[in-house]
């Protein structure tokens, strides 16, 4: 039994050994705990190999010689535990000074108890042994154990019980394990030999147990506290959302707070588990080992929440370069990703809300202009033209502000989208100039153009849209300028490459705009000093439209004003050169006539159908296609058109895209599926004839199967090009 005894001492000799040395090494570790724990454990080793050694032996003298190494172990280990655990806990200093004092005196006390008379050794059950001697000096080293033992005791308490911080609380209690220990081993070599009976090493087995406690109640404190060895640790559990590390085996390594609220799952659970990313998300199984970027990105769905998250996912490399694990954050989008929903719905409502208003607005528009047109290709008085030329302006000008109100919401909504083509500079500036010019003549202004010869012949860019900021702002001018002129310049700017900046300005003599309103000029449904403008007409959104359009092309847009004098706007706009061709003197323009926009164009080689259910749109695409030499078949359904189509052969069909019962669409797909002339690849164009002038409508219309689209009302430029093509 004593080789038993005397083996498990002497492991626990070597193990307070290495422990000592160890922390010697420890970096992170402040040097009055190192050097504490150092001492403590050389004092355990010698402690444990004196009395380890005092069980194998049998002379008497020898296990005298042992237990005086041992001694020296009990005092040195007592001395220096007592001054570790004062440093390790927050007892107040002058207490802790008084035990320390105290300990001191074990030094006096070791000499009289290794004194030979003070003990007597003896071979009992458990092999070699001893027995103390009754009297002062032992009582003594027993009050001297003792006393120490409550003082460290007594630290353990005050921690316990005065600690702000959980941290030393849980020390308090380590150090209370620690003295417990310590007072359990007594009774089986202290007070048992003053008893009589035999000895055993329990204080010495104690002290070793005592040892690891300190330890443990160290590590524990250093683990809470920030150091370059666990502050990533401390980064990653207090983050307030999901983070897991996995090594390179895909092993989850580290699963932190947020996490274990998050997904339902413990720490020691997940970690027990090795839940991988495939079993909290529906990704697949070795998501990580596939990924190819540093850091990556997906979307899942949560297995125990069904919550929308975005799985951020970066790699851990070593110096080598080589990944050791993965980073995984957590993110729940569920709430983006509703209000996503929600906008996505409220904006498919508000498109289709803007498609069914263009739609039931543009349709009779149609009719209005479409027989204006008409009316003005016909024999007419003088008088006559006059006012059809009235309605079909006015018509004009009502179109233009139900476009303004649909193209703010396609820029609000970021829809807008360039239609670049190549342009003639010159056609388009005679255009605007020769609309302009008699807008402001009405009005008994003075209208000036003064457009550089030099300016590039052909440019590449959207042409409709600066004709339309050209127009907003010309209009803008005529309107808010009772006397005076409108002055209309352009000249070529800066010339980059193939890019030049297209200056464009427009002046006037108006009432101008007060300092204090110019900053909001460029905003959606303003009208600066209503008092002064009441009665003038608009929606207030040109110069929002304008200012829109601008910035769509990379442009800048100025404005120069003073109250009372006039108004000076300034575009710029970068555009692509095709010919750098001069355009030569364009100023002089003649005067526009009143005529129809239908041009004497003779196309009657074409079989042509004509499908709306609105009868007047009927009446006005039909007679306008007398113009062209066609008489034109009509269907008011598309049930109807199909039938037709069945009978006949149409080389074009318009058909109206919002039907009843069966829209444009499916009346569409039906006939492409009547033969092989209807078929998509075959004679027939069917063209959409819709009033949705929606951004996109084109594009969706020709994926559905249609060959081309024309708006409603209708442009008859564009109707020209269908038919001759």
């Amino acid at each position: 039994m004593n080789y038993i005894i005397s083996g498990a001492i002497l492991i626990n000799a070597v193990l307070s050994g290495y422990w000592a040395v160890e922390s010697l090494l420890k970096k992170d570790r402040s040097t009055i705990v190192k050097i504490g724990i150092f001492l403590m454990g050389a004092f355990s080793t010698i402690w444990s190999v004196g009395f380890g050694l005092l069980y194998l032996v049998t002379d008497v003298h020898i296990a005298y010689i042992c237990r005086c190494i041992g001694m020296v172990g009990v005092f040195g280990y007592l001395i220096i535990g007592l001054h570790l655990v004062g440093s390790l806990t927050m007892a107040p200093s002058k207490i802790v000074k008084k035990f320390e004092l105290i300990s001191y005196s074990g030094i006096l006390i070791f000499f009289g108890t290794i004194e030979p008379s003070q003990s007597t050794y003896y071979i009992g059950k458990w092999g070699m042994t001893y027995s103390l001697t009754p009297g002062l000096i032992n009582n003594i080293y027993s009050g001297y154990s003792v006393v120490l033992a409550i003082g460290i005791a007594a630290f353990a308490w005050y921690n316990r019980k005065y600690s702000d911080t959980y941290r030393q609380k849980a020390v308090g209690n380590r150090i209370t394990i620690m003295v417990a220990f310590l007072f359990v081993g007594m009774f089986f070599d202290t007070f048992f030999p003053m008893m009589g009976f035999d000895s055993l090493p329990g204080t010495t087995i104690g002290q070793f147990f005592a040892y690891v406690v300190v330890l443990y109640a160290v590590k524990a404190m250093e683990s809470t506290k920030a150091t370059i060895g666990n502050i990533s640790k401390f980064v990653y559990y207090s983050l307030s959302i999901p983070l897991c590390v996995y090594d390179a085996d895909e092993k989850l390594q580290l699963f932190n707070d947020a996490s274990e609220s998050f997904f339902g799952i413990t720490r020691a659970e997940a970690i027990k588990r090795n839940i991988g990313l495939n079993d909290l998300f529906k990704v697949d199984e070795g998501v990580l080992d596939s990924l190819k970027n540093e850091k990556n990105e997906i979307h899942a769905v949560c297995r125990n929440n069904r919550k929308n998250c975005a799985i951020n996912i970066d790699k851990i490399r070593d110096k080598y370069r080589d990944v050791i694990g993965y980073i995984v954050l957590v993110d729940d989008i569920s709430q983006q990703i509703s209000m996503m929903e929600k906008m996505d719905t409220a904006n498919k409502a508000k498109s289709t809300f803007l498609a069914n208003m263009s739609h039931e607005i543009r349709t009779p528009m149609n009719s209005i202009i479409g027989f204006s047109e008409i009316l003005l290709k016909g024999e007419l008085t003088q008088e006559q033209r006059g006012d059809i030329e009235n309605i079909r302006d006015s018509s004009y000008s009502l179109l233009s502000l139900i476009n303004q109100i649909l193209d703010i919401s396609k820029i609000e909504s970021g829809k807008l989208e360039l239609v670049c083509n190549e342009y003639d500079t010159a056609s388009m500036f005679k255009s605007v100039i020769a609309q302009m010019k008699g807008a402001a003549e009405n009005k008994g202004l003075k209208f000036v153009a003064e457009i550089e010869p030099t300016l590039q012949k052909i440019l590449y860019g959207d042409e409709i849209k600066i004709r339309e900021i050209i127009i907003n702002l010309m209009n803008n001018a005529i309107k808010y300028t009772e006397r005076g002129q409108v002055i209309l310049r352009a000249r070529r700017g800066t010339v980059k490459g193939d890019l030049v900046c297209l200056a464009i300005e427009i002046e006037d003599t108006g009432i101008g705009i007060k300092p204090e309103n110019q900053k909001t000029v460029f905003d959606a449904f303003e009208q600066v000093d209503m008092k002064v403008h009441t009665g003038i007409e608009g929606t207030g959104l040109g110069l929002s439209i304008v200012k829109g359009y601008v910035e769509l092309m990379n442009g800048t847009i100025e404005m120069e004003s003073e109250y009372g004098v006039g108004t000076c706007m300034c575009v710029e706009i970068p555009q692509k050169i095709v010919d750098a061709s001069e355009i030569g003197d364009i100023n002089m323009v003649d005067e526009a006539k009143a005529t129809s926009k239908i041009k004497d164009v003779k196309v009657d080689h074409h079989e042509v159908l004509v499908v709306d259910d609105n009868e007047v749109n009927l009446k006005v695409i039909k007679k306008a296609l007398t113009y062209y030499g066609i008489d034109a078949d009509t269907a008011t359904s598309g049930i109807q058109s199909i039938e037709m189509c069945r009978s006949k052969e149409y080389s074009i069909v318009f058909m109206d895209q919002m039907m009843p019962e069966m829209d444009g669409i499916e009346a569409m797909k039906k006939i492409r599926k009547i033969s092989e002339f209807y078929d998509f690849s075959g004679r027939c164009r069917i063209v959409a004839l819709t009033a949705n002038a929606i951004q996109g409508v084109r594009e969706e219309l020709i994926a559905e199967g249609f060959d081309e689209y024309l708006s409603k009302p209708i442009e008859f430029d564009k109707l020209e090009e269908i038919l001759i093509m």
